[in-house]
């Protein structure tokens, strides 16, 4: 059995590792900071280091989002927002969604266009 173990490259164990660092290899993101009470959310657009948890630290806040009032109040600081996508930060899918529903997604390519 000990000879079937030295056989085996090494590197089918490290290609495994490596596939998942470069899936994640953008360092700055656009997400959501949860803050609230139990059952009422309430969530702060933040751009942070990717790897940082959920709440932890934060570069810069750029919007807020209260999903409890009716329609959602999702309010962002354009030009921080603006600002920050240009250099390159990856929104998550949700921050995506808020910014297209803002209508600065579409600010955004009208800059591009100048």
């Amino acid at each position: 059995m000990v000879e079937s173990w030295n056989n085996i490259p090494s590197f089918q164990y490290s290609n495994c590792k490596q596939k998942e660092v470069i899936q994640s290899n953008m360092a700055v993101s656009m997400r959501l900071m949860r803050f609230g009470g139990k059952k009422s959310p309430y969530y702060r657009i933040v751009i942070s280091d990717s790897r940082s948890p959920r709440d932890g630290r934060f570069i810069e806040q750029v919007g807020t989002y209260d999903p409890k009032k009716d329609p959602a109040e999702v309010r962002f600081k354009e030009e921080k927002a603006i600002h920050w996508l240009k250099k390159g930060v990856q929104p998550t899918p949700t921050v995506r969604q808020l910014l297209i529903q803002s209508g600065i997604s579409k600010k955004l390519t009208e800059n591009k266009g100048e």
